[in-house]
């Protein structure tokens, strides 16, 4: 065994509660490796001190006290209204700053996005225009018909109208 898996055994190993097999195989690196054997060494004196070390009773009333605030705590999130938005009102300013800041950021890369990937428009020459003109023309003349008979009617007249 390495150092590493000896160390993560030495606390076990000093208060006496490792299997006898693990037992033996850490005494024999202890007595063989100088930096483990300091380790263990501190572990004991740390050990000591926490035996030695007065244990004062707990003060009147504790355990009530300590029940009854549970209780309030258990009985305020039990009767707590819900609310999507609860964790803005209760988080702190500089948060909530911050949670808009990446929002207004977040909503102008995309809309820049949007902007970049959109294709343009491709520019009509003014002949198209003056063939709009000549549709639009025949519609009104009544020689196609009226755009409401058809779909395809109304939305080429759509196109035409609004140039879409």
């Amino acid at each position: 065994m390495n150092c590493e898996h000896i160390r993560a055994k030495l606390v076990a190993y000093a208060e006496g509660q490792l299997p006898a097999n693990d037992r033996k195989w850490v005494a024999a690196h202890v007595r063989q490796c100088a930096a483990c054997r300091r380790a263990l060494s501190r572990i004991d004196v740390l050990t000591a001190v926490f035996i030695d070390a007065e244990s004062r009773p707990a003060p009147e009333g504790l355990a009530a006290r300590i029940v009854a605030k549970a209780r309030n705590r258990h009985h305020s999130t039990v009767t707590r209204k819900w609310a999507p938005l609860g964790w803005w009102w209760e988080s702190a300013a500089a948060m909530r700053i911050a949670a808009a800041a990446v929002f207004a950021v977040g909503l102008a890369a995309g809309l820049m996005m949007g902007q970049m990937a959109a294709p343009e428009a491709p520019s009509r020459p003014n002949e198209s225009a003056a063939l709009r003109e000549n549709v639009l023309d025949g519609y009104a003349r009544g020689l196609l018909g009226e755009p409401e008979e058809s779909l395809p009617n109304a939305y080429f007249t759509h196109v035409l109208v609004n140039g879409d």
